[in-house]
């Protein structure tokens, strides 16, 4: 499989994680969060590579370009990475931004207009925020897009076949693929889309897999 050399984006890549990976209706993750912020992470990290920021050298992240991006989160994590005195590592890297990441990318899509906060209280009476979408339409799409994707066979983009590794890397396919019809062929192309993923893409995508698999296996309280 080949991606097009002009791919459209759709919406940021790490927006259409986070619809896949928050519930629309109690806005929670429908994962662990510490899983849901690592493909958060994973999906800022695959921005900065796309627009070409950003680089992947022999397992380290660098920076590419001299001009930071015009999103402001993104330019902020662009600085940081910048910095010659930094710590190269990728899977140190998803670590860093996952501790944020839910955080960052909520503010952003806040600020975008995508998200709004709701006043509310838990069971217990405790206050909590909850994030709902703005548009349930615009936050329904990127799954219904990537399911059509997948099932159909048609030629996918770049960043539709990122997001789609992340959402399966982080355990949310079946968020996807709940068709039982349709479930055999969306997996087998997904199958041929990791199989075809550029170096620096899976290189991330890699290190996703590891870190959620590595979350499974700690006992509890350590």
């Amino acid at each position: 499989m080949t991606f097009p050399d002009e791919h459209v984006v759709a919406g940021r890549l790490a927006d259409d994680y986070y619809w896949i990976a928050f519930s629309e209706r109690t806005g929670r993750s429908e994962v662990l969060e510490q899983v849901a912020a690592l493909g958060l992470a994973a999906a800022l990290m695959s921005e900065l590579l796309l627009s070409g920021h950003l680089t992947i050298y022999q397992d380290g992240l660098y920076p590419q370009s001299a001009d930071p991006p015009a999103d402001d989160l993104l330019g902020q994590i662009f600085a940081v990475v910048s910095d010659p005195n930094q710590e190269r590592h990728v899977a140190t890297w998803l670590q860093f931004l996952a501790t944020e990441a839910i955080a960052d990318v909520r503010a952003r899509m806040v600020g975008s207009g995508l998200l709004g906060r709701q006043a509310g209280r838990s069971l217990v009476g405790k206050r909590r925020t909850k994030y709902v979408p703005v548009h349930a339409t615009v936050a329904a799409w990127p799954a219904v897009r990537l399911a059509k994707s997948l099932t159909r066979g048609v030629e996918i983009t770049l960043d539709e076949a990122i997001l789609a590794c992340l959402v399966s890397a982080t355990g949310l396919m079946n968020e996807i693929l709940w068709d039982k019809v349709d479930h055999a062929r969306g997996w087998d192309n997904l199958l041929s889309i990791q199989e075809s993923m550029p170096p620096p893409f899976s290189a991330v995508i890699a290190h996703t897999d590891a870190a959620v698999g590595k979350i499974f296996l700690t006992p509890r309280g350590v």
